[in-house]
């Protein structure tokens, strides 16, 4: 019986090893989610004044506006923007600018031709990934704070 023991304890810790290699990912969350709405609560977004195939999304890198193309989702969501539609309740998705050469990268929301809003976010960087941490919305000269990635602007 001592010998099975002892030869069950040698097979369990030889399996154990050191040398596995560790497994490396990407996590990339630079994405706030936006809903536009007039000041009695109704959903704008969409309407004739912010149509869709106006709404873009460009980025402050190293004091230029640059639509970045080098976005991985630029494929699927052109414009830097992904728009959602559940239940009647219209939103879109910005991905905002994450370039690593700014502190606090800033993302230009331009809903039409002649209204913009700013948005800039903080992250956190670690190995593969890029974490939105904070982002805030300039409005009337005060940087608001957005909580947790979401928020509603009132036209």
């Amino acid at each position: 019986m001592k010998n099975v023991i002892f030869i069950f304890m040698a097979l369990l810790l030889n399996s154990c090893s050191n040398n596995e290699k560790s497994i490396n990912g990407t996590n990339v969350d630079t994405v706030i989610k936006v809903s536009l709405k007039n000041s009695q609560g109704v959903d704008i977004l969409g309407n004739e004044k912010y149509p869709e195939n106006t709404i873009y999304a460009d980025y402050l890198i190293n004091g230029k506006i640059i639509k970045d193309v080098s976005n991985a989702y630029i494929s699927d969501n052109p414009n830097n923007v992904r728009f959602i539609n559940q239940s009647g309740i219209h939103t879109v998705m910005i991905y905002l600018n994450s370039a690593a050469s700014e502190e606090y990268p800033v993302t230009y929301i331009h809903w039409n031709a002649t209204d913009t809003d700013t948005i800039k976010a903080q992250y956190t960087r670690s190995g593969g990934s890029v974490v939105l941490s904070d982002s805030w919305l300039l409005k009337n000269g005060v940087w608001k704070e957005i909580s947790q990635g979401e928020i509603t602007i009132v036209k």
